[in-house]
């Protein structure tokens, strides 16, 4: 009666363990997943940022080119894998609408110009 009594404790035991293991690599693995998200997301916007921050510096909208969906600058490259880009101009207000990886992400920019 002992041995079975022991037997049930040891049984019950893997069986908690096993449930508590199996949550924890559940959990670990949705972290993972939704960190390599955000990382990407922030990464883009970083792209997004630096290249906002060049073209106001810069000044010169018309050496923008945008082809082979990757957006230059006076022949340089600044964006891969852009899906979508205009750019208008609305007395001094450069307004640049741009969406990278299939408009996963997109953001409008409103620049004043220089001219």
């Amino acid at each position: 009666m002992k041995n079975s009594l022991l037997l049930l404790e040891v049984i019950f035991s893997i069986v908690l363990f096993s449930i508590i293991i199996l949550s924890s690599m559940n959990i670990t693995i949705n972290l993972f997943k939704t960190n390599k998200s955000t990382i990407q997301t922030t990464f883009q916007n970083l792209l997004f940022e630096t290249t906002r921050l060049y073209l106001s510096k810069n000044n010169d909208f018309a050496l923008i080119d945008y082809k082979n969906n990757s957006l230059y600058y006076d022949n340089n490259l600044l964006l891969n894998d852009i899906s979508l880009f205009n750019i208008s101009h609305i007395n001094k207000i450069i307004n640049i609408e741009l969406c990278i990886s299939n408009n996963s992400n997109c953001q409008n920019w409103k620049i004043k110009s220089n001219e």
